[in-house]
């Protein structure tokens, strides 16, 4: 079956196994050959593990990589704003909130992900968050944001930077 199949079949995980395969083919090439597939599937199978909560209530300030799945309740207005550096093109954020039986987050979405986000607006639905970090909102109690390593997976659709470049 392959090392990288027997470290994902011991995973109880929303991840599909072609998501884990490529996360492992990243982190072996990030990690510069100092990682074989057995070692990089396993720390990615750490990764996964590390911060999956039952719900938003579960998700503190400080925690990062987290996993969770919520109903949309709003999505905000798209803003743009301007990076530093003259070469550099202007950035897109797109606050949203969500919630689930346990409570409530304001989520921000970065770039392709926000344009996308505004471009397919689902309010109601159920998405799941990976690799969301969390932090304290001076606009409320929690806020999570995403980043380059983030996925917001909608059903029939998963929305990664890797995916809005192609």
């Amino acid at each position: 079956m392959g090392v990288i199949a027997d470290v994902y079949d011991d995973l109880d995980t929303d991840v599909s196994l072609e998501e884990f395969r490529e996360a492992v083919e990243d982190k072996v090439e990030q990690m510069g050959g100092l990682a074989d597939e057995e070692t990089a599937a396993m720390l990615i199978a750490h990764e996964l593990k590390d911060e999956e909560v039952n719900g938003i209530a579960d998700i503190e300030p400080g925690m990062e990589e987290v996993k969770f799945q919520a109903k949309i309740v709003s999505i905000g207005e798209l803003r743009t704003f301007e990076r530093d550096g003259e070469d550099q093109e202007d950035g897109y954020v797109v606050n949203m909130e969500v919630a689930d039986s346990t409570g409530r987050i304001r989520i921000s979405l970065w770039d392709g992900q926000a344009i996308s986000a505004v471009g397919d607006p689902e309010a109601s639905s159920t998405a799941n968050w990976r690799s969301a970090t969390c932090s304290k909102s001076p606009v409320g109690p929690k806020t999570a944001s995403t980043a380059s390593r983030s996925a917001l997976i909608r059903p029939n659709r998963t929305l990664t930077p890797r995916s809005m470049s192609r």
